[in-house]
């Protein structure tokens, strides 16, 4: 088998309410993280690329990434016989 990277962006749709005396405000009010959000839903996820890598490469990633302690752990194996 082989091992391939999927890139993906996922975009959610958040809901603020904001007291203030004009929209400048309020949208400054949410650049600035300062208001807690009412809601948030999950609207897709979109793939950007996939590609191969080797395990070598998989290795060099893996370390970089949050999950680092997981190792092979974090690779998802397909199961065809099903």
């Amino acid at each position: 088998m082989s091992l391939f990277v999927v890139e993906t962006i996922t975009i959610f749709r958040h809901y603020y309410v904001i007291d203030c005396e004009s929209a400048e405000h309020a949208e400054d009010t949410v650049v600035m993280e300062e208001a807690a959000e009412l809601d948030q839903k999950c609207l897709g996820e979109t793939i950007v690329s996939t590609r191969a890598i080797t395990q070598s490469e998989y290795d060099g990633l893996s370390k970089e990434s949050f999950n680092s302690h997981m190792g092979d752990k974090m690779i998802h194996k397909v199961n065809y016989n099903v």
